[in-house]
């Protein structure tokens, strides 16, 4: 009997010699094909040797004897055969979905191939198939639960429309995330890559959507998550983009009204804490320092809004809130690219924390103090002229609108000009 390492070279070699033999037809693509049929119908329990046919060489293979390629169409019984292949792949032989498995497929199997238009009856059998592998799924990401995952985001992120019809599988799915392991190492590790990935395509935010006991833990875990990644992405110079979908999914919990456990947890992780005001916001090792941080070294311009979105959405909206909980040194690129303004008493409103600097956020108790500096005449004279230009630069971003307090000064009649002749007077 023919060990497992057995099996699985010889399905590598089959998906080699389909490969290489697509355009010939004739007798040797339905023996190959029959072969596979055959592995894919073991009633064995432990089936990691089909592990080669969940791959997406091997969707890509079967799919092309299933589908064609290239407006050239497969022979009839190579169809049938390659059908009953991917059947089986994904569902277990005693559930014959074959056309909903079809349509699922024919998304996977490359970015130009698109699924034809369904009624809304098709979409239903579709989605009935999906949903019932997820809620029939052991809480262990096997390799049909993995397909099934696969094929689900797909089919979300493709069709957005449709992705509602999904909102069954979102129980599942935050089962699979509050029971994942941590992992040691990089954290976006293809399980909660795949999982998170799923998360971000399904509108769990829609009006239909339903409260769930596992919230609060997944955001623990979500959060546990983006604080492990960050700083190894800064130390490796990895790709910040990778972290995408798992602040896409922070910002839609945040804009979700059906979810206020999950909500609620979130502002406890995020927002800045009395404790994280010790340093100026962005400068130490919490998670708010680091999303901070992060919004303003990024690279990627999304990465950069997603974040400070992420912050305006808990701060309810509220630009004098959003300065209260970020400064506004971290504020005001973003206040000024939504077109927001504030008056110089919103701004002392948005500050809230008397003890707080609103600039940076950091307790005025904790700033470095400095010692008082006797300045010439010659050095307060700079300073002015200094403090003229900061007032300008910012009155022209329309950021805030701050009336040039040296203007000010000279406008109320208080500021005289000395006489050409006192400029000699000592």
């Amino acid at each position: 009997m023919a060990t497992m390492a057995e099996k699985q070279k010889e399905i590598e070699e089959l998906l080699c010699a389909l490969e290489t033999d697509t355009h010939n037809g004739g007798q040797k693509q339905e023996d190959f094909l029959t072969q596979l049929l055959s592995y894919t119908r073991s009633t064995c329990i432990d089936d990691t040797y089909l592990a080669p046919l969940f791959s997406k060489r091997g969707m890509g293979v079967l799919g092309r004897y299933a589908f064609g390629e290239n407006q050239r169409q497969p022979a009839p019984e190579n169809r049938t055969t390659a059908l009953k292949c991917l059947n089986n792949v994904l569902d277990p032989p005693d559930k014959a979905e074959l056309l909903p498995i079809a349509i699922i497929l024919v998304s996977c199997l490359a970015k130009t191939k698109k699924l034809p238009t369904l009624t809304d009856s098709e979409w239903d059998d579709l989605v009935h198939f999906v949903n019932t592998n997820m809620y029939s799924s052991p809480l262990t990401l096997t390799s049909p639960a993995t397909t099934t995952l696969k094929l689900l985001s797909t089919l979300a992120v493709r069709y957005e429309s449709q992705a509602y019809r999904f909102l069954p599988s979102l129980h599942t799915i935050l089962q699979f995330l509050d029971n994942i392991p941590s992992v040691s190492g990089w954290p976006l590790e293809p399980a909660a890559s795949l999982l998170i990935n799923c998360l971000a395509s399904i509108p769990f935010n829609h009006h239909t959507s339903a409260e769930f006991p596992e919230w609060p833990g997944v955001v623990n875990r979500l959060t546990d998550i983006v604080r492990s990644a960050i700083p190894i992405l800064k130390k490796s110079h990895g790709d910040e983009k990778e972290v995408l979908p798992l602040l896409m999914v922070l910002l839609r919990i945040a804009q979700s009204q059906q979810q206020p456990p999950a909500r609620a947890r979130l502002s406890e992780k995020v927002l800045p804490s009395s404790s994280d005001r010790v340093q100026p916001l962005g400068q130490g090792s919490s998670l708010p320092h680091l999303l901070l941080n992060l919004s303003s070294t990024s690279a990627e311009p999304q990465v950069r809004e997603i974040i400070l979105a992420l912050f305006f959405e808990l701060s309810d909206k509220s630009p004098n809130k959003f300065v209260e909980n970020i400064g506004f040194g971290n504020a005001a690129g973003f206040i000024s690219s939504k077109g927001l303004q504030l008056s110089p008493d919103q701004l002392r409103a948005g500050a809230g924390r008397e003890n707080v600097d609103p600039i940076t956020g950091q307790r005025r108790d904790m700033q470095p103090r400095r010692e008082e500096i006797e300045m010439t005449e010659e050095d307060k004279e700079r300073e002015a002229e200094r403090l003229f230009v900061l007032f300008e630069r910012l009155r022209a971003t329309g950021v805030v609108n701050v009336q040039n307090p040296v203007a000010q000064f000279h406008d109320s009649g208080r500021f005289e000009e000395l006489p050409e002749d006192d400029a000699e007077l000592d």
